[in-house]
């Protein structure tokens, strides 16, 4: 189960409750993927492309989509790479 085709960005600092708040109409899934390395993922569209959020090894929240995305529903938070 993929949800993104690569990662574009980093969340730091924000909790799974932050992520719910800032997006309510996300889908999100919880299931924890074969591999073991995801069990939280959200997706969403967002000026007309998708994006997506994810837990990896409950490290951090990698993220797929335009950096303006993510820095307008997450600041600072969000870190490019």
């Amino acid at each position: 189960r993929t949800i993104a085709p690569g990662r574009s960005g980093t969340l730091k600092g924000i909790p799974p409750s932050e992520v719910f708040a800032r997006l309510p109409d996300a889908a999100f899934d919880g299931r924890r993927t074969v591999d073991r390395k995801t069990t939280m993922q959200w997706s969403f569209n967002a000026n007309s492309k998708h994006c997506a959020i994810w837990d990896y090894r409950g490290a951090c929240f990698s993220t797929f989509g335009p950096d303006l995305v993510f820095k307008a529903f997450f600041g600072d938070s969000y870190l490019s790479v």
